[in-house]
């Protein structure tokens, strides 16, 4: 039986005292954040395994904006930590897989400690270039992809494209790019030279699809015709699915896909469903990966998210379970994958 797998999950330290006190700044408070959470409501919806993706609140502090980002790094530091990860997968490796972060070019001993990590059982890594104000296909980025090509391990990789015109962020690519297409050339410049390395291209590729966010951008990206402000248009999917099609080591995630649901928006969540329509129409079911951001969630929980795609009428049976489950395994284990867990 195919299983049911969230490639995409973080988590809190809830065992480190004082956490009740900054909860409320903290988006994914509404789940929890905890292991014994994150287990629980696993087990409530029926999925088999998640991917921890280590990221600690440094790792991700350059998209909070500067005002409150010292805030936010004294409150979660303590919280949002390695440690956690790799203690709490260490407790739970029949359910967990772990990918390791903190990959940082611009300090030394980057590459050391990615390989001491997948040393330790990692089974992969993610990576984060625009939060070190890089793109993917600069040269401090290749040591790691080959290091990946030699141990033939998967990647997750958050393009961040999304974030690329608040002047804070990553401050050398403000302005860089004028579209999405002509920033998906290092992606296609990276996946064409590591073909042999397992790419999950999450977030479904960060594009931009609202027209409220797209009127904020400077440099040249189309706007949406006849839209209304903030509503999404789904033609702009159509980036990210030019830029995975040609390469069959890209896959492309969906978490977070169930942000754009409106708090009044009744099941079957039509808004998000409809990303999952077309990406899979745009790339077929085996090159799509469920998974969410977990606690990230908004306001629909795990059953629901997944029920609205097996309940979905342009999904056959086969490829929502390709879609859930199927594809993850094809990305986690390559050639492996229908023996899948190995080693378990």
């Amino acid at each position: 039986m195919t299983p049911v797998i969230d490639t995409h999950a973080h988590l809190i330290d809830r065992q480190e005292p004082g956490y009740e006190g900054v909860a409320h700044k903290w988006g994914g408070a509404r789940w929890g954040g905890g292991v014994d959470d994150l287990l629980a409501q696993m087990d409530h919806a029926g999925i088999d395994y998640a991917c921890l993706l280590t990221s600690t609140i440094i790792d991700v502090m350059e998209h909070f904006h500067p005002d409150v980002r010292d805030d936010i790094l004294v409150s979660f530091d303590p919280f949002i930590n390695k440690a956690c990860y790799w203690r709490d997968w260490a407790a739970h490796k029949d359910r967990f897989f772990l990918f390791a972060d903190s990959i940082d070019p611009r300090v030394p001993g980057y590459v050391e400690r990615a390989a001491r990590d997948l040393d330790n059982g990692a089974t992969g890594l993610k990576i984060l270039p625009a939060f070190t104000n890089s793109t993917i296909d600069e040269p401090g980025w290749r040591p790691i992809f080959e290091l990946m090509s030699d141990r033939q391990v998967p990647c997750i990789i958050d393009l961040s494209y999304w974030y690329l015109h608040f002047p804070w962020f990553a401050p050398r690519l403000v302005g860089k790019y004028r579209s999405f297409g002509e920033f998906a050339e290092t992606v296609h410049t990276v996946a064409e030279a590591y073909p042999d390395v397992r790419m999950e291209i999450t977030h479904y590729g960060t594009p931009i699809l609202r027209r409220n966010e797209l009127k904020s951008i400077q440099y040249g990206e189309a706007e949406p015709k006849a839209l209304a402000n903030g509503e999404i248009d789904y033609e702009l999917l159509q980036g990210p699915i030019d830029m995975i099609a040609p390469h069959p080591n890209l896959f492309c995630g969906l978490s977070a896909y169930q942000h754009v649901i409106p708090a009044s928006e009744e099941y079957p969540y039509r808004s998000a469903l409809r990303i999952v329509e077309v990406l899979t129409q745009g790339l077929g079911a085996d090159r799509i990966i469920f998974g969410t951001d977990w606690p990230y969630l908004g306001h629909v929980g795990y059953p629901e998210l997944i029920r609205s795609i097996r309940e979905a009428p342009f999904f056959s049976p086969e490829e929502s379970a390709m879609i859930l489950g199927g594809t993850a395994c094809r990305f986690l284990w390559g050639d492996d994958a229908d023996a899948y867990p190995p080693g378990r």
